[in-house]
């Protein structure tokens, strides 16, 4: 993720068209995403019942890995596939 999103940067703006608020708000706040596997140890802290403290724990990390990858993709192609239409 680190070495693409940049990458996108350079691509967008041979474009010249207006990029959607999630495009321009990923590009800008990507090394944030740093912070995300602080939500493990968040919720394996915060939960309120011991017994599913792992259970919680490995939902959060898979939904770190799986979802927020998709999401920077789909949000990264985005303005790419609308000037496509």
């Amino acid at each position: 993720m680190f070495k693409t999103v940049p990458g996108f940067r350079g691509i967008f703006q041979s474009f010249g068209a207006d990029l959607p608020l999630m495009t321009l708000l990923s590009m800008q706040f990507y090394p944030a995403l740093l912070a995300l596997p602080l939500l493990v140890l968040v919720a394996w802290m915060a939960w309120p019942r011991r017994e599913q403290r792992g259970l919680a724990t490995l939902g959060t990390g898979a939904a770190i890995v799986v979802v927020v990858p998709l999401l920077l993709v789909a949000v990264m192609y985005l303005p790419i596939l609308r000037l496509g239409t």
